[in-house]
């Protein structure tokens, strides 16, 4: 798929959660109306210090679509303040400790995505009622929780959720 015009530039969100402050990168389409929006949530690995935009197609195809598009960075990951995964989970997998380690990162990392729809609910330019949300790997994960646990959300796509 091509997608022609002129190139897309997002406009960095801060995104405040209790002591972190969430780093999101917020792509709008042109309209004089409030727009629907998706929210997609990264995986794993996405370095701490990273601008990582996600995939600058994925937010042009939104876009053509007339969706805006949100890539945030949870806590501690890329441009949000936080600690890492690997300093909240340091128990062996497969063992009882990971899993209540585990359970416990996503339950905080996943209020960050709760965050991220209260943010969008609030702007002007966002049509509050047609938020989606979607994410791969532990951002399929991210997905499913954040369904799960607000029914504000319109939708949600969740592909290759991680199994750990």
């Amino acid at each position: 798929m091509r997608i022609d015009g002129p190139p897309i530039t997002p406009t960095e969100v801060s995104i405040p959660n209790g002591e972190n402050d969430l780093a999101g990168f917020l792509f709008l389409p042109e309209s004089d109306t409030p727009v629907p929006c998706l929210v997609d949530n990264h995986g794993s690995q996405l370095p701490p210090g990273t601008a990582d935009l996600s995939h600058p197609q994925t937010a042009a195809f939104f876009l053509s679509l007339g969706y805006a598009y949100l890539f945030l960075h949870r806590a501690g990951y890329g441009n949000s303040s936080g600690t890492l995964l690997a300093q909240d989970v340091t128990a062996p997998r497969g063992t009882p400790d990971h899993d209540r380690q585990m359970a416990g990162r996503l339950k905080r990392e996943n209020g960050d995505v709760i965050a991220a729809l209260d943010c969008l609910t609030a702007q002007p330019k966002i049509a509050a009622d047609r938020i989606a949300v979607m994410g791969s790997s532990l951002g399929g994960i991210h997905t499913l929780l954040a369904l799960a646990r607000d029914k504000r959300w319109r939708c949600g796509l969740n592909f290759s959720g991680g199994a750990s």
